[in-house]
């Protein structure tokens, strides 16, 4: 799953290449809180595929950009025990548009009661807290990250939207937009850094997406990126 490193701090920082979205956020007060009834909206289970389609956002129109396009796989690979829980490592494989391997990552979760909970930072932490509701703003901890000037601690909350229709390539399913917000300070400059994955019921994750970011200290803007299901083993 591509929780892999979506937190890295804003090029300004030389460690974070995400990008800020502002939310159209669908607000409906009295759905605030409201029980989300799925229970197995991430299956992690040992040989189940995921296959992405990503490519980077253009600047000015957040168009797909075409020569951009690679693909991106994850697969359950088996299980391990980390901070007293069951953790199911997740194998990520990234290609050029060539077609040739780019990177291999690691990612750990563990499903709990419906919470997607996430290893990193040496403790296990909340991403996908089922039992917040939607539209609830929770802490979800800390990520240390490096910087120019030493390593520094990077908040995160997280935040789920009610369940809508997104069109994938392969058709329309139901959705959980989970929004992971990290609050950077550095150098006496605050900002945001947002990016988005849609859960949906027995697949998971099934898109994420970085818009277009504005650079906080050079001003220029940053190409967004975009991650779709396209196919699964299961």
């Amino acid at each position: 799953m591509k929780t892999k490193n979506i937190f890295a701090v804003a090029q300004a920082l030389l460690v974070f290449i995400l990008f800020a979205l502002v939310a159209g956020c669908d607000k409906k007060d009295n759905l605030t809180g409201a029980e989300i009834t799925e229970t197995n909206l991430f299956p992690p289970v040992v040989g189940h595929l995921y296959v992405y389609s990503g490519y980077d956002l253009d600047t000015t129109s957040s168009q797909k950009i075409p020569n951009t396009v690679h693909r991106q796989a994850t697969v359950v690979q088996g299980t391990t025990t980390l901070g007293g829980k069951t953790a199911y490592r997740l194998i990520d494989s990234i290609y050029t548009p060539s077609g040739s391997l780019s990177m291999l990552d690691t990612t750990y979760v563990n499903n709990e009661n419906g919470d997607l909970l996430v290893y990193q930072s040496g403790t296990w932490q909340t991403f996908f807290k089922k039992s917040a509701g939607v539209n609830v703003e929770y802490e979800i901890g800390q990520q240390m990250e490096m910087s120019p000037i030493g390593p520094i601690s990077v908040p995160l909350k997280g935040k789920i939207y009610p369940k809508a229709s997104i069109a994938l390539p392969y058709g329309t399913v139901d959705a959980y937009k989970l929004e992971i917000k990290a609050s950077i300070n550095f150098s006496g400059i605050s900002f945001e850094v947002v990016q988005y994955i849609y859960f949906s019921d027995g697949i998971g994750p099934v898109q994420f997406t970085n818009a277009v970011m504005k650079d906080p200290f050079s001003g220029r803007k940053s190409n967004g990126n975009e991650q779709v299901l396209v196919s699964k083993n299961f």
